[in-house]
């Protein structure tokens, strides 16, 4: 399945970075430079900024690319992609840049937080120094890298959807369509079925959310989300 070809590329990446920020922080705790060992995660900004920009805009494309085909037949298919590529890359230079300083700052806390608890263990510098390695990176930084990556790529694909189905110029209306399983959060199985126009928004659990993923919408309603948005021709009448 594309999307979880796309996932494991961003947690590969995205986990890499973390296991080389906690490389690099816990090096500086070893070498008695606790107090800066926060302060490293800064230097990778650019990293993680050109690892979002690379990994989202093909997820983002990918979609936008099956998106054009089903509603077009693949009439105007460069036409339709150029006009979807613009949309994409406005919100992914906003998108990437606001969740870069998200992860980072968390990435910051994670390493003070090890410090202080190493501290109040009464560790040695080396013990320190492994804990912040241990929980920036390693398992515990793959497993936050996978949950990073299903959220961003699931936004990237929803939003390269969306810009499709808007450069198609077609009349449509958006369905909401949910994953029918028991680990389907309740509020998304009730929306199953949902359908509103393209300028209309879903409400889902009380909120008004664009499509399934929407990065504007609450962590409760976004992470971790398996539903999609399916774009149906309106019927006249």
């Amino acid at each position: 399945m594309l999307a979880a070809t796309l996932e494991r590329g961003l947690a590969h990446d995205v986990a890499a970075l973390l296991n080389r920020i906690a490389k690099d922080a816990a090096a500086h705790v070893a070498s008695g430079q606790g107090a800066i060992a926060a302060g490293v995660v800064d230097h990778y900004h650019a990293a993680l900024l050109r690892i979002y920009h690379a990994r989202l805009e093909v997820a983002a494309l990918e979609s936008a690319k099956l998106v054009i085909e089903e509603l077009t037949g693949g009439k105007k298919f460069l036409d339709l992609i150029d006009l979807a590529r613009s949309s994409i890359m406005d919100w992914l230079t906003n998108y990437a840049a606001e969740k870069v300083v998200g992860v980072l700052k968390t990435t910051k806390k994670i390493i003070r937080k090890a410090l202080r608890d190493g501290q109040s263990e009464g560790e040695s510098l080396r013990d320190i120094s492994k804990r912040v390695r241990n929980e920036t990176g390693g398992l515990i930084g793959k497993a936050r890298s996978i949950t990073i990556a299903r959220t961003e790529v699931g936004a990237a694909t929803a939003i390269g959807a969306d810009a499709a189905a808007d450069a198609s110029g077609l009349q449509l209306d958006k369905e909401w369509c949910a994953t029918e399983d028991a680990r389907t959060r309740p509020a998304h199985a009730a929306a199953d079925g949902q359908s509103v126009g393209m300028d209309e928004d879903f409400s889902v659990d009380g909120e008004a959310l664009k499509y399934p993923k929407d990065p504007t919408g609450s962590a409760a309603n976004v992470i971790n989300c398996r539903c999609v948005c399916l774009y149906n021709p309106r019927i006249p009448g």
